[in-house]
């Protein structure tokens, strides 16, 4: 008998995340996930802001650093990840403040 592969249900987790560089105008962000992503979304805005930015990344990989770039002196962001494995199971992590 033929044995059918199982169908991938578990969404994918964040095994490290954090700021490693902020300056006045950029932040680089490091993440690490427990299996490869078909896509990575990071969602930021300004706190208080209702108006979303976000940064899309395609990649076959488990783990990102990824740079903001252009944001407000001064100015404080919060940020969270959309992570999506290659067979569309997502994880939205909290908001994080930068």
């Amino acid at each position: 008998m033929d044995k059918t592969p199982e169908l991938d249900e578990t969404p994918p987790e964040v095994v490290e995340s954090s700021v490693i560089e902020k300056t006045d105008t950029t932040v680089k962000l490091h993440l690490e996930t427990n299996e490869p992503l078909r896509k990575l979304t990071v969602r930021y805005r300004l706190v208080g802001s209702i108006e979303w930015l976000e940064e899309e990344i395609i990649p076959v990989a488990l783990a990102f650093d990824i740079e903001l770039a252009e944001l407000t002196t001064g100015a404080f962001y919060e940020y969270q990840y959309v992570l999506e494995d290659e067979t569309g199971n997502q994880t939205i992590t909290e908001w994080e403040k930068i």
